[in-house]
């Protein structure tokens, strides 16, 4: 069984091959350090308190949020109580790989989908 940390930065990681696949230079996900009684280790940081992955495509910078379906409201309304613009990718359960996908333009959201058949691994 994978714990849903780890499966949200499988899905950080899936989108951000996406991503580049399309030309994006992409930054993230972020980490900062948590320091334990056993020393320090890496946890997964949002940048901005709400945005997993920042790319680059060319004329601008665009800010995504990765998740999955069942989480796609609240993803949204963290976008907008932050007054930002940003892309909701929501992990649908389907093979092959698909995500729903949503931008963020204050309280107005557009859905589109993307659907891939390959050469996310490795």
């Amino acid at each position: 069984m994978t714990s849903s940390r780890a499966k949200g930065l499988s899905y950080c990681r899936e989108v951000k091959k996406i991503l580049e696949g399309i030309d994006h230079v992409v930054e993230g996900p972020g980490y900062k350090p948590l320091w334990t009684g056993k020393g320090m280790s890496a946890v997964h940081s949002d940048y901005f308190g709400v945005f997993d992955l920042i790319s680059f495509d060319g004329k601008e910078f665009l800010f995504h949020q990765v998740s999955d379906i069942g989480h796609k409201s609240d993803k949204i309304k963290s976008i907008q109580e932050k007054k930002m613009n940003g892309w909701v990718w929501c992990r649908v359960p389907s093979r092959p790989i698909s995500y729903r996908i949503f931008f963020v333009v204050g309280d107005h959201t557009e859905e589109g989908s993307v659907m891939f058949k390959g050469g996310l691994n490795g």
